[in-house]
């Protein structure tokens, strides 16, 4: 892996700055997002994703599919938002939460990929737990459109 420039060096200096980093909190189209994703060799996935989409339960149903798959022996990523009190909360990785410095590596290899390009706070956290996943092979995962999601390779 390339070594990557890091503009911050903590996960809430890395949030903050995106917090504010675009001017309007909703901006329409996908072209930016997906030339992201492509730059981060992350259009397509080549594994399973299972969303988890509705109004209520989708916490639930992650943790029991999760536990359900991981006592399977399948290697298993996990995306869920919002978060109770820490970011990391969101993703969690073979049933561990992502480590600060997991993150921070993912927000600069986004930063990175998006070069000039204009990403809300919402579309810059489409990404991480992608980056994460594919760094520990546990692969991308689901996109977070009012969903959760958990990614199941193979077995290990």
């Amino acid at each position: 892996m390339t070594a990557i420039s890091m503009r911050f060096r903590t996960l809430e200096e890395w949030l903050r700055w995106q917090e504010g980093l675009h001017p309007h909190s909703i901006d329409l189209g996908l072209e930016r997002v997906s030339a992201v994703a492509t730059d981060l060799g992350l259009a397509r996935f080549n594994c399973p994703v299972v969303t988890v989409g509705g109004t209520n339960g989708k916490g639930s149903c992650v943790a029991l599919l999760e536990a359900m798959l991981v006592a399977g022996d399948y290697r298993v990523g996990t995306f869920t938002s919002p978060h109770l009190v820490r970011y990391n909360e969101r993703i969690k990785i073979r049933g561990r939460l992502a480590t600060d410095d997991e993150l921070i590596d993912a927000f600069a290899r986004i930063d990175a990929a998006r070069g000039d390009r204009s990403l809300t706070f919402s579309s810059s956290m489409r990404w991480p737990h992608c980056c994460c996943f594919s760094v520990k092979r546990s692969m991308p995962c689901c996109s977070k459109s009012a969903s959760a999601g958990v990614w199941m390779p193979s077995t290990s």
